[in-house]
């Protein structure tokens, strides 16, 4: 599914946390190029799961400790 909202209220934003689950139960994938920081901050941006995704994590967090190597664009 590609989607695009140039401005996101509280409504459409709660639609959009929502699409994942909904879009995985029909084997499909969601994924969010580009939206606005509030929206980004609490939604799984990349919609990816499983042990490889926390080992990604924990690389991240060793060469990145403070976060501030592309913020929002990792896991």
């Amino acid at each position: 599914m590609y989607g695009y909202w140039e401005s996101v209220n509280a409504a459409a934003g709660t639609m959009i946390a929502e699409l994942p689950g909904a879009i995985d139960q029909l084997r499909g994938s969601v994924v969010v190029e580009k939206a606005p920081a509030a929206l980004k901050a609490g939604i799984d941006a990349w919609g990816i799961d499983g042990p490889d995704v926390e080992l990604m994590r924990r690389i991240k967090t060793t060469y990145d400790p403070g976060g501030v190597l592309s913020p929002g664009r990792l896991v």
